[in-house]
Order: structure tokens, then sequence, then C-alpha cells
């Protein structure tokens, strides 16, 4: 197991059975083995799921912002990892891929989605402008189709909060939303 604070980024080794949960604005990257990749508590934030069986490779990145311009301070978000944003986290994970595990392509694999939810009324809801929920969705999908990966599974938007494990082994993704009991499975 390898874990870099600077970049924010974990890979497990193919014979460990781990759980990592996933911080906001982290990606993690693993070989297909037993073991769960976790987004807790997503709100407008994003859980990121790509699953490439073929290449037994998964990554999952907990997106929080559409692009690095919607944060306040400038000097912040130079300093934040690229996976915080909706618009350069694929680039980061296939970067680091590419780095641990050889030369990657998207269509290699197929992504699942989770999040995007509005939580709280009033404010960018009462308004024409979409809600940071709806744009990290609308960013993320642009990004995805012009990396040709696949959309296997998606479940974003509405107003509850979200919970998401992420099974390394088979690339289903376990989803609970805030006040439910129910367990959803892409």
């Amino acid at each position: 197991m390898t874990n870099q604070t600077s970049s924010e980024i974990y890979v497990q080794t193919a014979t460990s059975s781990t759980q990592k949960i996933v911080s906001m604005g982290q990606m993690s990257l693993a070989r297909s083995a037993s073991g769960s990749l976790l987004a807790p508590s997503l709100g407008s934030c994003l859980a990121l799921c790509l699953f490439s069986p073929s290449k037994r490779v998964v990554a999952m990145a907990h997106i929080v912002l559409p692009t690095r311009s919607r944060t306040k301070l400038a000097e912040q978000a130079e300093n934040s990892s690229p996976c915080k944003y909706a618009d350069e986290s694929l680039a980061a994970i296939f970067t680091e891929m590419a780095r641990k595990y050889g030369d990657l392509q998207g269509k290699d694999f197929s992504a699942k989605i989770i999040g995007g939810a509005q939580l709280f009324k009033g404010g960018a809801a009462n308004t024409l402008y979409p809600t940071i929920g709806q744009q990290n969705i609308q960013m993320l999908l642009k990004d995805l189709c012009k990396r040709s990966i696949t959309i296997s599974g998606c479940d974003v938007g509405g107003e509850a909060g979200r919970s998401v494990r992420f099974d390394t082994e088979t690339g289903d993704v376990h989803i609970r939303r805030a006040g439910h009991t129910l367990e959803i499975i892409l």
C-alpha cells in the first residue's frame, strides 16, 4: 500500500482487502482486489467511480466544485488537488494511472456518477442559474464524453445526500441516501 499525502493519492495492491475513505478533493486508485473505496456524506459533491475489468484497475474521485475558477481565494485554489474540480479530475486520474499502471485509455473504463444533490432550498435554487451540484454533473459529463468513457450508472441530483461504497473487485457501487434504509446498487 502506498499513501502520498502531497497529491492525496492512495494505491492499494491487488492482494490487500481494505476500505479507504476518499475525502473531499481526493482520488484513490487501486488494482481490482477485494476492498472498498468509500465516499461518505455526499451533498452537492460527486463520487466518480471508474472501473476496467479488462485492465483490472479502479479509481474514485470525490469532486467538490465544477471548476477551479469558482473558488473565492485564488491562492488556496492554486494549492488544491485537481480532483477537487470536475473539469480537472479525469486528467489527474489518468495521469496518475499512467504513472502507476501504464497507459490506459478512457475507452477501457466505464463510469458511475453519484451525488450532485441540492440540499438547501432558496438562493440559487430560486434562480435560473444551475446549482453547484448541477454544475458539477454537467462539467463531469462533458469531460467523460470527451474521453469516450461509457457511463454505466448514474444516481445524481435530487435533494438527498448520499454515501457511497465502491467495491473494487466487482465494480458495484452501493449507495445509501440520507434518511433511507434502502441501499441502491449500480
